[in-house]
């Protein structure tokens, strides 16, 4: 599905289908993590299981500055974050939410203009996903 933005802000979806995104023109087809000033490569995350506070700053050693809201996109909503998962995320003031892909994608752009503290983790890659 095509998405049109205006304006275009740095890093807003452009396009996306079960297997792909594209972002400021770049296809990804693998799992990433996507703020306002950055895309990530998540080579080791295919699970929500894999997922939490520590590893999102590990990955983003700013997270706790850049992101008060953190959607993760499915192609299916089979797998949610444990109540620890959660707790690490609620304790460092970072609500989460669990979208398919299409929601997770426009809520972003939506966040995203209004110029909130958005982040995205896009789960390519497992078929239990």
């Amino acid at each position: 599905m095509h998405i049109q933005c205006e304006p275009n802000e740095q890093n807003s979806v452009q396009s996306y289908d079960a297997n792909t995104v594209i972002i400021d023109t770049q296809a990804y087809s693998q799992s990433i993590l996507v703020t306002k000033d950055n895309i990530v490569l998540l080579h080791d995350a295919h699970l929500v299981q894999d997922i939490n506070f520590s590893w999102l700053q590990h990955i983003e050693p700013h997270a706790k500055k850049q992101i008060s809201i953190l959607i993760i996109g499915q192609n299916k909503l089979n797998q949610f974050l444990t109540p620890e998962q959660y707790a690490s995320f609620i304790t460092n003031n970072i609500g989460v939410e669990h979208m398919q892909f299409g929601a997770a994608c426009r809520t972003f752009n939506l966040l995203l203009s209004e110029k909130r503290k958005i982040g995205m983790v896009l789960l390519f890659g497992s078929s239990s996903c």
